[in-house]
């Protein structure tokens, strides 16, 4: 519960579960923006190293006779060799400041969030764990992001060994394979943000006393609705949870999760705080 000394120096209004639904807290935008900015500053590092070592692979699967063995020796010798730069390319110390920095934005704008919708300046406290958490799968995440442009870049060129493509249509196409991986960067910037958000903010409604959320989508026609025996967050939309006790959000699987936790999900929580006093 809210203690009295809160209560005496705000003025905390009643928000009946009506009131919940129509101000919910917003999503975050600007920290997976930033972290999208960062992590494609470092990809395209990435992607001109990879680009600059393989294109004495190109020359040979170029001019691989189309009985020849499927993997170029030059090719095997450089994918091996770019696995090991990606690692030193993509380490904990050099990722700690972006994803810090994304960190610190998702947790501030959580505290803002909760603050207005609930009615008390909450104070700016990072959880740790939770940060140290996110630093660690996100290094995790990007690594294996690194490591998949490479499985696509040598699948392209293994399959290109049957083609007889010039050096410089290879060369093209590998370029235009990198970049194609540039949208599940922007996946992971989106989804861990949001995730980080609604993790953050449950703590928060929480630390203060809030057991129970509306759930709020974000109303548009994104909003998942089940079809395809996909999640359904149409279908929860207004509806009153616990969060001890998250709602099924896919009937095919019976997954739960909170709002925001699903993979790539925009919804809230919008605590519900007549039940405080």
């Amino acid at each position: 519960m809210i203690t009295s000394d809160i209560l005496l120096r705000y003025r905390v209004p009643k928000r009946s579960r009506a009131a919940a639904r129509r101000n919910a807290p917003k999503p975050p935008n600007a920290p997976g923006l930033l972290y999208l900015s960062g992590l494609n500053k470092l990809r395209r590092e990435w992607h001109a190293v990879i680009m600059e070592e393989l294109r004495p692979a190109l020359h040979e699967v170029a001019g691989q006779r189309q009985d020849a063995p499927l993997y170029a020796p030059t090719l095997l010798r450089k994918i091996a060799g770019l696995r090991v730069k990606g690692l030193a390319l993509f380490t904990h110390e050099r990722l700690a400041p972006l994803l810090a920095n994304v960190a610190g934005r998702t947790v501030e704008h959580a505290r803002r969030e909760v603050s207005r919708v609930i009615g008390i300046p909450l104070k700016s406290v990072v959880p740790e764990h939770v940060v140290e958490t996110f630093q660690r799968e996100n290094v995790q995440l990007i690594q294996s992001l690194a490591g998949s442009d490479l499985d696509r870049a040598s699948e392209m060129l293994a399959k290109a060994q049957t083609t007889g493509l010039r050096v410089e249509e290879l060369a093209k196409n590998l370029q235009s394979e990198l970049d194609l991986s540039d949208s599940r960067a922007a996946l992971i910037a989106r989804d861990q943000t949001l995730k980080l958000n609604s993790e953050v903010a449950a703590e928060r409604m929480q630390a203060v006393g809030v057991i129970e959320y509306v759930w709020v989508t974000s109303k548009d026609e994104r909003v998942r609705d089940g079809k395809n025996g996909g999640a359904n967050h149409e279908a929860l939309d207004g509806k009153t949870f616990s969060f001890n006790d998250p709602p099924v959000t896919n009937p095919a699987t019976g997954a739960r999760n909170a709002p925001g936790m699903d993979y790539q999900c925009r919804c809230t929580a919008s605590p519900v705080i007549d039940n405080l006093f």
